[in-house]
Order: structure tokens, then sequence, then C-alpha cells
């Protein structure tokens, strides 16, 4: 079994821009969690911690939303957009389904997102109905902006990351070896 070293290198607060800079992702909760796209009418938001992770040699990404002191964290199955919903106090351990990477398609400014749990699909920004979904088709929707400061360090004990089947795991910096109970 291959052992992948995870690092969590640092947070970046930002937006996540679909093509055409007019709208951002954020997180909604009407009828249960989705990610939706809006246009912003506030500064303050639309905001997003990018989670810039490391895991072997690929450059990863986790996003996390804020809504009412909550860490919302979305993730693939595969299938759907699920979300784990953390309260002040929580944390949670990420893994492959918690983590993007730009897929190979697009420009310096827009690039597709790519799951990283299997099978791979892509963020898709579904143009008339105001949703992100994902699909197994490659499009350049998305850009992150950086809004405000670059944490080298999570700015509140929410997150570890974990590697499924391995015997590693990482809270800030470099992956260390821990024991199954």
């Amino acid at each position: 079994m291959k052992l992948c070293e995870l690092e969590i290198r640092r947070v970046i607060q930002s937006r996540l821009w679909i093509t055409g800079g007019q709208k951002c992702v954020s997180v909604e909760d009407s009828a249960g969690l989705q990610l939706v796209t809006q246009s912003l009418q506030d500064d303050n938001k639309g905001l997003v911690k990018v989670y810039d992770i490391m895991y072997g040699k690929k450059k990863c990404m986790a996003f996390c939303f804020e809504v009412g002191g909550d860490a919302i964290f979305p993730f693939t199955d595969g299938k759907d957009i699920q979300f784990t919903v953390l309260s002040p106090k929580q944390k949670v351990t990420l893994n492959e389904m918690y983590l993007f990477q730009w897929g190979g398609w697009g420009t310096t400014d827009w690039r597709s997102l790519k799951s990283m749990a299997g099978p791979s699909m892509y963020l898709f920004a579904e143009d008339n109905e105001n949703k992100v979904t994902i699909k197994p088709v490659e499009k350049p929707h998305f850009r992150i902006e950086k809004k405000g400061k670059t944490h080298m360090e999570t700015p509140y004990e929410r997150v570890s990351v974990v590697s499924r089947d391995s015997n590693y795991t990482a809270t800030k910096g470099k992956a260390r070896r821990f024991k199954r109970s």
C-alpha cells in the first residue's frame, strides 16, 4: 500500500468566481444546502476559505464556507455535492472526498475544478439555474480571487487531513504517523 504525505500549506480568504466574474459561488440553505452562484451586493459576502493542500505531489484544495458561525465543507461522493456542517468547536477530518484540483482545461484566468475522489467529476456552473453541480464534463468555469490575508496556519482547530487507507494524518504542516485504534 502506497502512503501519501499530506500537508496543509496555507489558508486563503478568497472568492470563487464563475465565468464572467459577475457571480461568485456560495452556500445557500433554502431547501437543503446547495452550492449556488450569486451576484455580489456586499463586499463581505461570497467569501470562502481555500485550504491549499499538497496531497503527495499533487496541489489540491478544500473549500470552507462560513455561514452563521458554522463551517460548511462541500465534498463529492461521485454522484452529488454533499456537505459537512460544523459548529464552532467541532472538527472535520478531510480526505480525498473534500479535495479538488485544477483540471487540465482552461486559461490562466478561468479553469475547471476536478474532484480528487473517484470517479473524478468536475464542478459545473449551471448557466440559467444559479447553482453549482458536478458533471463528468470539463469546462473552465472558475477563478479564485484572494480576498484578505493568507493564513499560514488554520485560523481555528477545525481541520485535519487524513488519506483513506493510510497511516498518516496532518493537522497543520507536515503529515505525521498515527496509530489506528
